[in-house]
């Protein structure tokens, strides 16, 4: 981000917190922290927590809620619930004998044989439980205890993905702030 937009927001929030007035020293420390974060996460993380922080947040306050804004803006991949979902509803066009298959425009043939539509690290998670036969073949009582081991294991490796790519909150949000600037 941009020091003059850290300025700007950061005169803004002593506004907003006017009681809680911070110290140029503390500031640049701040700012040491918080610095690459993109200019547009940064005035959204901070929009968030004006409007529901009581008290003037902290760096880790500001990183996660730049973190939460991240699914909105299509940054992040799906939550393990929703790769659950996505996973079953894209199961009714794979077969246990011919693999996955593509209808025509037209919705009367399909080719067998095609790639996988899923995102890899939903593949991963299918891999780590068993594959897509042991899900087709649970009975539908057992059911839960796969997609239990599925959004466990999706949302582990989800988590240490997010923790571990650099630049992550240094790219701009697109779409999120087009209204608010």
């Amino acid at each position: 981000m941009t020091f003059e937009t850290y300025e700007r927001v950061t005169a803004a929030m002593a506004d907003h917190w006017p009681k809680e007035a911070l110290k140029p020293e503390t500031l640049l420390v701040r700012w040491t922290a918080l610095r690459d974060l993109d200019d547009s996460v940064f005035e959204a993380a901070v929009a968030d927590c004006m409007t529901s922080c009581t008290f003037y947040p902290t760096p880790a306050e500001i990183r996660a809620r730049a973190r939460g804004l991240l699914p909105a803006a299509g940054l992040l991949p799906a939550t393990g619930e929703q790769a659950w979902a996505q996973l079953l509803e894209a199961m009714r066009d794979w077969s246990p004998d011919n693999g996955w298959r593509q209808w025509n425009k037209y919705g009367t043939s399909a080719n067998y044989g095609v790639p996988s539509p899923l995102p890899e690290l939903t593949e991963q998670a299918v891999r780590a439980i068993g594959g897509l036969k042991r899900i087709d073949q649970t009975d539908l009582q057992d059911l839960g205890f796969v997609r239990k081991e599925f959004v466990s294991f999706y949302d582990h490796k989800r988590e240490s993905e997010l923790t571990y790519t650099p630049g992550l909150l240094s790219q701009p949000l697109p779409g999120l702030l087009e209204g608010a600037r």
